[in-house]
């Protein structure tokens, strides 16, 4: 077993109902809070900010001086989530948003995007995909995408638009002052994605027609180029573009399974170089100067998200902000023109972000704000990170938070609390509103990266390929089983907790391992296979390269569906649900309850009225932390029991 403690220490006392008082709702509407300063994004010259915060329980946008002055509210048009945000220039601001929302016809909700651009100068918005009423062949795109800033023309961007929604995107040059639209590419059948070089000439395009799935890159005499016929196709994955037309940046499996970068020529496929690899850890991303769009860094997630810089003067900020905040995990967000001024995010696992300004000539650092500028980083619980070995001796990544107050990990009652997904993406060791408020009620949380998970290299992730309720399961009961077996975990007291494919997985832990958990609760999670798999393949783009990882190898997809195998479920199960998830009908969950009191089982319905697939509401969060406590105290709660005064 390895163990590592992230930045943090066990310290003190255990739990004691004589010498603790909690005062619930304190906790409640700390821990289900959005963030009060989130994702600051400064404008070219640094002068401003734009960052969102949360109002009434909504994210909205803020656009102010550096000190907080001179502030500009954005809200979003109502029911809107704000998503993300960039500066075209000192005047414009390009801001996101998304919505859920039924179309005519449709018996479920779509995930609609919406790119909207606020003047400074009028200090008013504009939708930049609004229908032109006058042209009858425009109806409202639900997918909205910022192709190019177009940062040598600050007075307009590229933007992908689907104006007559049959499926296929067309780009368009959009004056951001006006408003007026010019179309740059032509739609073509199966095409739905575009992107650019450094200097915002189209050069890729991509997409799914019918079931193939179709990429093309644009040559030096402007023709596009089917992928399937150049000679890096079954290698490499196009992730940028270089100065040089002939040049991009591509990722591929290395020797050693792990995902790295280099520089190919595109039309001969030869490696130019490895840019990047790192030893048990994918290559994750690029890390781009805003301002130029020069390629400065490439990105890993270990225990944290961290970026390697290949340009001098950011690696040497990057050094120098190490020192000046150790023990944290130092971000920075982008450099203003200037060249010397960085705006950066520090964050641990006890903290869920402050942000700063740097400037490097002078080497000074200034405090913005935190976060959640309510919360008090001195009462997070601790994060360590363990190596647990499944049946066949993999080790499976584990991320626990433990009570603060803990001093000793023994018979604790336990929350299993596996990802959604499943493929592709994982835990990892930073602050979680979620793990966080379990833990300050008492409970050991544990995160298992179960196979499937991505980062880990190629093999990890295509392990779980078609192991619904197969190899990813048995990794998360493993997990389980291990720490009842180190005496960690209090075998009478472990319930198992999810959201999504987590969802799914917490039903299905209750139905394969019924002495295993003392109680499940799923949160928009999949409960009938066989639906979500018709459903996604009307409703998903491309679901059908995504429909054949469902389900296990070998077995009827009724056998590894919740909805199916309720009459195995002898466990009591809280079953959750947004109204308005556009991922996983809320109705399928309204019915797999409904199935469990029909067959006699023990089962609480919870539904949210708002929130979407991932709960970006206050309110949601409050409504699903609120319930699952309530729940936890009546199946595993801890010995020590505190009365609730909320």
């Amino acid at each position: 077993m390895k163990l590592i403690v992230l930045f943090a220490a066990l310290i003190h006392q255990p739990l004691s109902a004589s010498s603790t008082t909690i005062d619930h709702e304190a906790l409640l509407r700390t821990h289900s809070a959005l963030p009060t300063f989130y994702n600051p994004v400064p404008s070219p010259s640094g002068k401003k900010l734009a960052y969102t915060t949360s109002i009434q329980g909504r994210r909205q946008l803020v656009v102010a001086n550096p000190d907080g002055s001179d502030a500009l509210l954005v809200s979003p048009p109502e029911k809107h989530s704000i998503t993300n945000y960039a500066w075209a220039s000192e005047t414009y601001l390009i801001y996101g948003s998304e919505f859920s929302m039924k179309r005519s016809g449709a018996r479920s909700w779509t995930l609609e995007r919406r790119w909207h651009c606020l003047d400074l100068t009028t200090r008013s918005s504009r939708w930049l995909g609004q229908p032109d009423r006058k042209n009858l062949r425009e109806s409202t795109t639900q997918i909205e995408s910022i192709i190019d800033m177009l940062p040598a023309d600050p007075e307009h961007v590229l933007i992908g638009l689907d104006v007559n929604s049959n499926g296929d995107t067309e780009v368009y040059s959009v004056n951001l002052a006006s408003g007026h639209r010019k179309i740059v590419e032509q739609e073509e059948r199966g095409i739905q994605f575009w992107a650019t070089g450094p200097t915002s000439e189209l050069r890729l395009s991509s997409g799914f027609r019918g079931r193939k799935t179709i990429l093309r890159v644009r040559d030096p005499n402007g023709d596009w180029v089917y992928a399937h016929r150049l000679p890096w196709f079954e290698d490499y994955e196009i992730e940028g573009f270089d100065n040089d037309p002939d040049i991009a940046f591509a990722s591929k499996y290395g020797g050693d399974g792990t995902l790295e970068l280099h520089r190919i020529n595109l039309w001969t496929g030869e490696s130019l170089g490895v840019i990047f690899e790192s030893e048990n850890f994918d290559f994750s991303g690029l890390k781009y100067d805003e301002i130029t769009m020069e390629i400065v860094g490439v990105s890993r997630v270990r225990h944290f998200p961290e970026t390697t810089y290949f340009n001098a003067d950011y690696a040497e900020a990057q050094k120098e902000l190490d020192i000046l905040l150790p023990n944290a995990i130092n971000s920075i967000i982008e450099r203003a023109t200037d060249g010397h001024t960085y705006f950066v995010r520090s964050e641990s696992t006890v903290s869920p972000g402050s942000y700063y300004v740097y400037d490097s000539a002078r080497k000074t650092l200034k405090g913005l704000t935190q976060a959640h500028t309510d919360y008090d980083p001195t009462t997070a619980a601790t994060t360590q990170y363990l190596e647990i070995p499944a049946r066949d001796g993999t080790l499976i990544p584990t991320y626990t938070t433990s009570p603060k107050e803990t001093q000793k990990l023994k018979n604790m009652p336990t929350i299993i609390l596996p990802h959604g997904g499943p493929y592709g993406v994982r835990d990892d060791a930073r602050w979680d509103y979620s793990s966080q408020y379990y833990a300050s009620l008492g409970y050991l949380v544990v995160k298992p990266n179960f196979r499937g998970s991505g980062g880990y290299g190629r093999a990890f992730e295509q392990a779980g390929n078609q192991q619904w309720g197969g190899l990813m399961q048995d990794d998360i009961t493993d997990v389980t089983r291990w720490l009842i077996g180190q005496n960690i975990a209090d075998p009478d007291r472990i319930c198992i907790i999810g959201g999504s494919y987590g969802g799914y997985a917490a039903l299905m832990g209750a139905i394969k391992e019924p002495s295993l958990y003392k109680c499940a609760v799923s949160v928009n999670g999949v409960t009938d296979l066989k639906l979500q798999k018709r459903a996604d393949r009307v409703q998903i783009l491309g679901g059908w390269r995504w429909i054949p990882t469902f389900g296990l190898e070998g077995t009827p997809d009724a056998q590894v569906s919740p909805y199916h195998r309720a009459s195995d479920i002898n466990i009591p199960v809280l079953t959750m649900a947004a109204v308005d998830d556009a991922r996983v009908h809320y109705k399928r969950s309204e019915d797999f309850h409904q199935k469990l009191l029909k067959l006699g089982k023990r089962s609480q319905f919870v539904r949210i009225e708002r929130g979407g697939h991932s709960l970006n509401t206050q309110q949601s969060r409050y409504i699903k932390l609120k319930a699952i406590r309530d729940f936890l105290a009546k199946h595993i709660g801890p010995k020590a029991q505190i009365t609730s005064i909320d």
